[in-house]
């Protein structure tokens, strides 16, 4: 027998849903503040969410209110995993990519042996007469490119700057549709001195935010971040390194070379300007307040020629959130040199493969110390240091998607190498 309910019953049930409701909004509300705030604080380590984020994060959330417990649990295990690819659910997150010159790469992979002693070489044995005098009252023990962490990702920044403020438009044939322009930032490139002959240095003008933003892929960093990226400018600015390579090109149907010895600062000029200042800012600027500095000030970098030479033909595609990508890849930990330098390695690599259809490359298990800049600790004898550096380089590296396997093997001669089966949709 139906019972039918009593009409008072009936109001009293509709207001009692209409305030679950009600209760229900302002509770998905609260926790999308505890994901997001959690995801903040154990995920990126202060890193704020992109606005994609964001949004998949909240229709994630309105779709199921009680996946915030599985997206907390997920955060808290630590798993690699990005909380986004999870969210998204197969779907696959376009990388907007900017090249960086293959000779730059180059130089910050170099390494070069005596294959007859074993040893590295001495740069005095690699270089000219013209070199040897450049660098004879300068300590210089190697060639190429040795940076710091907080180098590294200002550089990464400030490449995405040039591209950003460059033009980069490439005909039907694929070559840039005006050479005079192409990668050569904002204004006017500058002839300076390079190696034995004179090359186009280019030039950015930007506002300090947006540096501070391509760099920690953040539009409020931390005085911290902002910090170390000031520093960063200035120590490229004001260190030498010692760049040697060689630049092969067609002269009609031959092949030419040229050789490049340079020693030189990867930041060549450092201006900072300040326009259509009251009198006021103008006295706040020369008491040095940072904010209307920040406000007001243009800065203006003169770059290495290094960072465009042969760009439009010898490049490796980078994305945009390099930094950032690796942040999390490495799910928090500090990125050392060694995840970087296999970073920069596998996507030379791929770079290199992608044409011939070749998943595979190789490292002899005795060079990788030397090729992630841990030549130190493999002198010390700190041998688990060593491996702990090497394993998470790999793990930061298939995180990344850049390779999907890394074992070791035996070579022909029976050395042991390093099998690294590379990601070439990447």
């Amino acid at each position: 027998m139906e019972t039918k309910k009593e009409p008072d019953k009936m109001v009293e049930e509709s207001k009692m849903v209409e305030e679950s409701k009600a209760a229900l909004e302002k509770w998905i509300e609260s926790i999308d503040d505890m994901v997001f705030s959690r995801y903040r604080l154990e995920y990126v380590k202060g890193r704020k969410l992109l606005k994609e984020e964001e949004l998949l994060l909240e229709e994630e959330l309105r779709k199921e209110p009680l996946n915030w417990l599985w997206i907390l649990d997920t955060i808290a295990k630590g798993k690699k995993k990005t909380l986004l690819d999870t969210i998204v659910k197969g779907k696959k997150k376009t990388l907007v990519k900017y090249l960086q010159s293959g000779h730059f790469i180059d130089q910050k992979l170099i390494l070069r042996y005596e294959r007859d002693k074993g040893k590295k070489m001495d740069v005095k044995d690699i270089v000219t007469q013209t070199t040897k005098e450049a660098i004879k009252n300068e300590e210089v023990k190697v060639e190429g490119i040795r940076l710091s962490e907080k180098e590294e990702q200002t550089l990464n920044g400030i490449l995405m700057l040039l591209h950003e403020k460059s033009d980069t438009r490439k005909d039907s044939k694929n070559k840039p549709t005006d050479n005079r322009t192409y990668y050569k930032g904002n204004l006017p490139a500058l002839k300076v001195p390079y190696g034995a002959a004179y090359a186009e240095a280019p030039r950015i003008r930007f506002k300090a935010p947006e540096l501070y933003e391509a760099v920690t892929g953040s539009n409020s960093p931390s005085l911290r971040e902002i910090n170390y990226i000031k520093g960063a400018i200035w120590n490229l600015a004001d260190k030498r390194f010692l760049l040697i390579y060689n630049r092969s090109y067609k002269q009609g149907r031959k092949t030419k070379t040229d050789r490049v010895e340079a020693y030189q600062p990867l930041i060549m000029d450092i201006l900072t300007s300040y326009k259509a200042l009251t009198n006021k800012e103008l006295e706040d600027v020369e008491a040095g307040n940072e904010d209307i500095k920040t406000k007001k000030g243009e800065v203006i970098l003169t770059l290495n020629p290094l960072f465009i030479d042969q760009i439009a033909t010898k490049f490796i595609e980078v994305p945009t959130e390099i930094n950032t990508l690796t942040r999390e890849a490495r799910g928090g930990g500090r990125v050392h040199s060694g995840i970087t330098k296999l970073r920069d390695h596998l996507l030379r690599a791929i770079s290199s493969q992608k044409n011939k259809g070749a998943d595979k490359t190789y490292v002899n298990k005795e060079k990788l110390p030397s090729l992630l800049g841990l030549d130190r600790y493999v002198k010390e004898g700190r041998k688990k240091r060593v491996n702990d550096r090497i394993e998470e380089s790999i793990e930061a590296c298939v995180e990344l998607n850049l390779i999907t396997e890394a074992k070791v093997i035996k070579g022909a001669k029976g050395q042991e190498k390093y099998e690294f089966t590379l990601n070439l949709e990447y």
